[in-house]
């Protein structure tokens, strides 16, 4: 059962999937992202930061979902385009709370 929970297009043109089985995985694993699917959604529609890194994943940050001791910390969502998926489809790989953002060429920004 990994059927896709929500699809959307991101600044970079290009969709990105979150399937269910991925996001259950990472809930289970990360306390502080619990309940925050909304949030991730909500990030990479329209995120503060875009960075690709030296791989070629790029990294979507949303600040302020965080609370609590991770008050002062980005959503952090990466997403990656595998062989499987389309040109134009990349998916959701993993999601945590971060401090600060990876290094790496900044393709966008939220006053782009």
């Amino acid at each position: 059962m990994n059927d896709v929970l929500f699809r959307v297009e991101t600044p970079l043109k290009y969709f990105a999937t979150l399937r269910r089985q991925n996001w259950e995985k990472h809930e289970q694993k990360r306390e502080d992202i619990r309940g925050l699917m909304e949030q991730v959604r909500a990030t990479l529609i329209e995120p503060d930061v875009v960075i690709t890194d030296n791989t070629g994943c790029d990294h979507y940050y949303g600040w302020g979902y965080g609370s609590g001791r991770t008050a002062d910390a980005f959503l952090h969502v990466l997403v990656r385009r595998y062989d499987i998926d389309d040109e134009n489809e990349y998916t959701v790989a993993t999601i945590w709370v971060a401090r600060t953002p990876v290094k790496g060429e900044v393709r966008w920004t939220k006053t782009s």
